[in-house]
């Protein structure tokens, strides 16, 4: 109760949607029907998991059930089932497997995505919900230990626990397995990508860490790969803006642009590809084209910084050093922390013969970053002027 109070202050009016940003593993669109008869499936799935744990993965794929007769969703149904029966019928003779019982469902209720939360199935989820297994599991192998044909001699007894050691095995080393699956992003999502090829966002998180560590070609076929097996579009958007950015930084500015101009087409309500493609304009001397990207990107969000300074650099280079002025003053009020601005405003009043602003300009620039060549030599050249 207290999770879904605190779920309903902070998510709001969007408690029981599913948000295609957010959506993983989900698929969105599903009605509530049909997300009630995959929550009735994962259950049973999970359970399996948890006495036979194969082909472990970070990012399971799971269509959604479509009706109530489906294989899966019956094993699913069959299972609650006789676990709440079960749960009810030993709650007074064995009250520590009706507890175990009870603590597993409660735990799994949160994220079972009855109430939806964009990723309907996860290994991660099952860490509480274990503990319920774990005590039910422990309490039936000292029972059956002390009762009944296996607790007749030493000897069944003996070979009980070696079978029970055994299973401990398998299980601690499944575990040692992950854990190495698990030693960084790296690791995590190449086995991801493997196991769930299917999977976008293990794609896209693959290609986060390829970038990280300069491996860019990779990074690039990674995020291809994300674009095409996306469901939201703006996801698709995301990734071949990233592809832009990385192209752009490889020195391949025709590719960026390419890249670019496809985002836009497929998202153009959002301001970040034309930023960047103004960016790219610029590296190949369109200015013209620069400033119109920078503009139709602050028509969509004039808070973004970086189509400000694009805009005013490509302003700059067309001579117009009016409208350069004002575009560096738009980006100082959002970034008034960035010395580079107030170089750039000093050099544009120095032209102008403002040079008590020029002089306030190169100074601020000197005390957000004392070591800044281009400002120290700017700032010695005007005391040199005016002596």
């Amino acid at each position: 109760l207290i999770y879904l109070a605190l779920r309903l202050i902070f998510v709001g009016q969007e408690f029981w949607l599913v948000k295609k940003s957010s959506a993983s593993n989900f698929i969105y669109g599903t009605s509530p029907l049909w997300r009630l008869y995959t929550v009735v499936m994962i259950v049973g799935y999970y359970i399996g998991l948890l006495i036979v744990p194969y082909r472990l993965n970070a990012d399971h794929l799971f269509p959604p059930a479509n009706y109530f007769f489906e294989p899966d969703v019956i094993i699913g149904a069959l299972v609650i089932i006789v676990l709440i029966l079960s749960a009810l019928r030993l709650r007074k003779p064995y009250p520590v497997v009706s507890y175990a019982i009870l603590w597993f469902f409660l735990a799994i209720g949160p994220v079972s995505n009855i109430i939806p939360q964009g990723n309907i199935f996860a290994e991660r989820f099952m860490y509480t919900p274990s503990v319920g297994i774990c005590l039910g599991a422990g309490y039936a192998m000292v029972y059956f230990s002390r009762r009944g044909p296996l607790g007749a001699t030493r000897t069944s007894r003996s070979l009980y626990w070696v079978m029970i050691a055994l299973i401990l095995v398998l299980f601690m080393r499944t575990t040692f397995e992950r854990n190495g699956v698990w030693k960084d992003d790296g690791t995590l999502w190449l086995e991801t990508a493997r196991a769930s090829p299917l999977s976008p966002r293990a794609h896209h998180n693959l290609a986060n860490v390829y970038q990280s560590v300069g491996l860019y070609d990779q990074a690039i076929a990674e995020y291809n790969i994300e674009v095409r097996l996306a469901q939201d579009i703006r996801r698709a958007y995301l990734a071949l803006n990233n592809v832009g950015n990385l192209y752009l930084s490889k020195g391949l500015i025709d590719e960026a642009i390419k890249a670019y101009q496809l985002a836009i087409s497929m998202y153009p309500k959002r301001a970040a590809a034309y930023s960047n493609l103004s960016s790219a304009y610029g590296k190949q001397k369109k200015y013209a084209e620069s400033v119109q990207a920078a503009q139709t990107a602050l028509k969509l969000n004039p808070y973004m910084a970086e189509a400000h300074y694009n805009l005013a650099f490509s302003y700059l280079n067309l001579g117009d050093n009016a409208e350069a002025i004002k575009s560096f003053e738009a980006f100082r009020a959002l970034y008034p922390d960035y010395p580079g601005v107030y170089y750039e405003l000093g050099r544009l009043y120095y032209q102008k013969q403002d040079k008590v602003k020029a002089k306030m300009h190169f100074q601020e620039a000197l005390r957000l970053r004392p070591e800044f060549r281009p400002a120290q030599e700017a700032l010695r050249r005007l005391d040199g002027e005016s002596q």
